[in-house]
């Protein structure tokens, strides 16, 4: 099972299937990693008849925290 916190705290958590397990290991994602994931519809295999869950996953690290200070030019006047 796939627990996720949203940025609000809220907790979901979903079957973590083969497919949904293979995308998150694609895409390297580890804890504190930003995760979408859409729900596509049923799909149909082409090989066996078999319907299925489509979804579309998408994982990206987070930005890092940067301070604002650290951005400023140090120009001399």
């Amino acid at each position: 099972m796939l627990v996720v916190e949203t940025e609000d705290g809220a907790l979901w958590s979903m079957w973590l299937t083969g497919y949904l397990k293979a995308e998150l290991e694609a895409q390297h994602a580890r804890p504190g990693t930003l995760v979408g994931i859409k729900y596509l519809g049923k799909g149909t295999s082409k090989s066996s008849g078999k319907s299925y869950n489509r979804y579309e996953v998408v994982a990206q690290d987070p930005l890092p925290v940067v301070d604002a200070t650290e951005l400023e030019p140090t120009w001399d006047d």
